[in-house]
This record gives C-alpha cells, sequence and structure tokens, in this order.
C-alpha cells in the first residue's frame, strides 16, 4: 500500500454532462511499501483491478446514457444564482397565475413586483411584471379606474425600451391596447409577436384569442384555444375562455360544454361561477345555480362576482332573506367586477322591497347614490357611473331628475350601432316601467357580460329587476320572439 494525498479541485463541467462533477487530484504522498501483494501475481491482480476501476469510471463519465442531445443543448453550462428580484418576479408569476387568485392576492404581488422594481430598476422582468399586475386589476373588474390600464401601460413600455421582446411586457401592452380599443391592429401585431417569443406561453394564446374573439373573428380565436389545450391538455383557463366566448356569441350549449371541460380539468372558483350564471342565463334552472355556488369556499364567497350571483339568485328565487344575508358577505358597497358592474344597495334595495320593507328600500338607494357621486367626484367623465346615477335616481322615484341624467347618453346611443350600453339603458327604462324603450335596447344588447350578465328570456321571466314590465306586450312578445337571442331554442 502507498500513502495518498488527496486535493479538492472543485466542481469541473464536462463535455455532454449538464451538471458539474466534484474532482479531487489524487497523488502518492510517499514511496509506501506493499503489504498484502507479496508476490508479483499479486501485485499484477492488484494494478489490473485499479485498471478495471479506471477504466469503468471512464466509461461512466463519458459513455453513461444520458438525457437527449436536444435537452442538454438548452441546458446552461452552469446554473446562474437568481438575484432577488428574480425571486420577487417568480413570486408574483406564482400569485398572479394561480387559478384561484384573489383581490389580496394581486395586492401583495404588486407590492413585490414594486419591491423587485426598485431592488433592480435594470431589469426588464421587473418591469413588465409590475406592469402584468396592474392590467391584471383591471382584467379581473378589481380596479377599473383608466389610471390602472395606464399603469400597466407605462410599466410594459419601460420593460419594452430595456429588452424589445420581453414577452410579458408585450402582452400587457397588446392587452392594454386591445380593452381601450386603440388600435385592434397594432394589438394584434404585439400578441403575435410576444406569442412568437413565448410559443408555448398558454397567457398569450388566450389573451389574443379573447382579442380577436371581440373582433367577431370566432374561427381564429378558437383554434386558438384549441392549440393551447393540445399543447396543455389541464388548461382550464383555455376551456373556461372557450366558455366566455361561447357565452358572448349567445352559444349556451358550447358553453356549457366547455365549462364542464374546465371544471373536470381542475375545479376552480370562477368556472362555478360560470356554471351558475349559465344554468340562470340557459336553462332557468335556479337549484342548479344553487349547487354550482355551494361549491365555493366560504372565502371564495366574499368576492364580489360570488356575492352578486348568491343575491341574484336569491332575488330569483324571491327569496330576499336569503340575498340580505349574502349582503353581509363583504362590506364593500359597490360591485366592481369583469362580470358585474354596480352599487349593492341597488340588490339590498330590491330585497327590502320584496319584504315590504319600502322605507329600507329607499334608504339603500340612498346610500347607493352616495356611492356613485363619490365615484364621480373622482372620474367626472365616467359615462357608466353616470348611468348608474340615472338609474338610482329612478329607484329613488325621482323621475325629472334621472331623465335629465339619461338624456345626453340616450344622445350618445341614437349615434351607436351596437348601442354601447344597451343593457344599462334597457335597466333604467325597466325601473321606470316603461316597457317600450326597454325592450328596444334590450333587442340591441351586443355583448351578454356587458357590466351584468345576460337578459335572456329565462332571466327576464325569473328577475325581479324586470317586474314592472310583466303583462307590458312589449315585453310579453320579446320573451315569445324567436329572433330574440337565436342561437338557443329556449322554448327547448
Amino acid at each position: 500500500k502507498v500513502p495518498m494525498g488527496v486535493e479538492p479541485l472543485g466542481p469541473q463541467q464536462f463535455k455532454n454532462i449538464t451538471e458539474p462533477i466534484a474532482v479531487y487530484l489524487v497523488t502518492p504522498a510517499g514511496t509506501g511499501h506493499p503489504i498484502a501483494a507479496k508476490s508479483a501475481v499479486a501485485n499484477i491482480r492488484w494494478w489490473l483491478t485499479g485498471a478495471a476501476f479506471v477504466a469503468a469510471a471512464v466509461w461512466a463519465v463519458f459513455f453513461w446514457p444520458r438525457p437527449a442531445k436536444d435537452t442538454l443543448a438548452a441546458a446552461p453550462a452552469q446554473a446562474t444564482p437568481q438575484s432577488e428580484a428574480g425571486r420577487l418576479v417568480a413570486q408574483v408569476r406564482a400569485l398572479v397565475d394561480t387559478i384561484n387568485t384573489t383581490r389580496d392576492n394581486l395586492a401583495l404581488a404588486e407590492q413585490l413586483a414594486r419591491k423587485a422594481t426598485e431592488l433592480e430598476p435594470s431589469s426588464a422582468e421587473a418591469w413588465a411584471s409590475l406592469g402584468y399586475v396592474n392590467f391584471y386589476f383591471y382584467l379581473r373588474g378589481w380596479d377599473g379606474a383608466p389610471a390602472r390600464l395606464e399603469a400597466a401601460r407605462s410599466f410594459a413600455s419601460r420593460a419594452l425600451a430595456l429588452v424589445a421582446d420581453q414577452p410579458e411586457a408585450l402582452l400587457t401592452l397588446a392587452s392594454v391596447i386591445s380593452v381601450q380599443h386603440a388600435d385592434t391592429a397594432q394589438a394584434e401585431v404585439l400578441f403575435r409577436r410576444a406569442l412568437q417569443t413565448a410559443p408555448h406561453d398558454n397567457r398569450i394564446r388566450r389573451s389574443l384569442s379573447d382579442h380577436l374573439a371581440h373582433n367577431k373573428r370566432l374561427p381564429e380565436a378558437i383554434a386558438l384555444l384549441q392549440e393551447a389545450v393540445r399543447d396543455d391538455p389541464g388548461d382550464s383557463l383555455a376551456y373556461y375562455t372557450l366558455a366566455v366566448i361561447a357565452v358572448t356569441n349567445w352559444d349556451f350549449p358550447a358553453a356549457w360544454k366547455s365549462v364542464d371541460a374546465a371544471l373536470a380539468a381542475h375545479a376552480f372558483a370562477s368556472g362555478w361561477k360560470l356554471k351558475a350564471i349559465l344554468c340562470a342565463n340557459w336553462k332557468g334552472d335556479l337549484p342548479g345555480m344553487r349547487r354550482a355556488l355551494e361549491r365555493l369556499s366560504p372565502t371564495e364567497r366574499t368576492e364580489d362576482r360570488a356575492v352578486y350571483l348568491l343575491m341574484w339568485c336569491s332575488l330569483m328565487e324571491r327569496k330576499p332573506e336569503r340575498a340580505l344575508e349574502a349582503a353581509q358577505l363583504t362590506s364593500r358597497d359597490y360591485f366592481d367586477d369583469l362580470f358585474v358592474r354596480g352599487p349593492k344597495g341597488w340588490f339590498t334595495g330590491r330585497a327590502h322591497s320584496l319584504l315590504g320593507q319600502e322605507n329600507l328600500a329607499q334608504l339603500d338607494y340612498a346610500t347607493a347614490e352616495t356611492v356613485i357621486h363619490a365615484r364621480l367626484a373622482l372620474s367626472p367623465d365616467n359615462q357608466h357611473d353616470k348611468l348608474c346615477l340615472a338609474i338610482t335616481l329612478g329607484l329613488q322615484g325621482r323621475v325629472a331628475e334621472a331623465r335629465q341624467e339619461i338624456a345626453p347618453l340616450e344622445a350618445v346611443a341614437r349615434e351607436q350601432s351596437p348601442v354601447v350600453q344597451a343593457r344599462w339603458l334597457a335597466m333604467f327604462h325597466a325601473v321606470l316601467g316603461d316597457g317600450a324603450r326597454a325592450v328596444a335596447y334590450l333587442r340591441q344588447v351586443d355583448d351578454p357580460f356587458g357590466g351584468f350578465v345576460s337578459e335572456t328570456p329565462p332571466v327576464l321571466r325569473l328577475d325581479p329587476w324586470w317586474d314592472k314590465l310583466r303583462g307590458q306586450p312589449e315585453f310579453e312578445a320579446l320573451l315569445k320572439d324567436p329572433k330574440y337571442c337565436p342561437a338557443v331554442d329556449w322554448e327547448k
């Protein structure tokens, strides 16, 4: 035996091996003397054993079966340590992209993204992440203020100034332009640049498909989502987007099939809420609607859309006590969601009216008016809030004031085709009991998700909002008209 010295050389990289390997330099530390090897044959046997060991080691390093060449080519020679800003960006994505993300998750994500930009102002990823979070607030309806869109645009542009093809920044900028209807062609160009940079990012596919659908290019939108599903069969949000596109085109059977597929891939809150909406809009199935809403967790029931749907279901069931109970699930006095936008006091007031408690109902409507005035103080030109004010005045019986508020909005509507605020104008005239005008606007509703869920024949028959129109010839004729929402055989 010979004493050996061992010197660590540290991790070394070898050709065709992904991970670094710890290497040690082994050298004789002295002349030594043989102990076990007492003959030449023994010495030869010892050297042969050593040679075999070395040969095996060499074979293992260079010829042991390895991952495919493409996999190795994609791997870095040595993992680069992630910066603190990079770790924060990863946390932001985890918070935002989780399928059941909440308003609180998004608020935390915004804080983390902002911190990432402070730690690393030259990081395009950090600025892109902050821009995406700001747009996501708007997308989910959790903050519809124009300032959110402007912030999203500004942060995305800053990211693109650092890295011209940063995919998340391209996605955000394209999305802002799309929802503002500023330049549909430019939005599409940016979406496709993002998709070319990140071809397997289904967020980009879903957003582009939504853009195409809103521009009446349904076959392209659906094909893009089907491609997303093929790429990731477990992408619940791709199925969900297919369902939403189907609803916006009044194709409720297709929407039902897609939302079932979404829930089969992953049961999530937005899927159950859409299922509840379809139970009401397509089938007038209030027990089915209630069952879908009962699948929501206690936390999920506190979100604006869930609270509204629980109240709406209760009102259509003519169970106002349950509507008032649902109202207690949130302290917020204004529903601000993609599907639902308006003061909560409208619906607590309706519940009190059904209970015969008109004084309490008027207090609710007065609270709603206060809420709307506060919003208009921040954004005086907000057309939607002006419409809400007119409706609220109508609910209080202040008809002359209500008509004064609605007049300029109707003047704009007469020059539009289709009428952008048709649903809201119909709701206004329903409050005043004017069946002819309400029905005229209902026939022009173009998008079932234009602020509240769609007014289909089953809903019009059930929802107490339309009670003043019952028995009026125009309204009754609408319920029986096969040309109204023609995609569905309502009687069947």
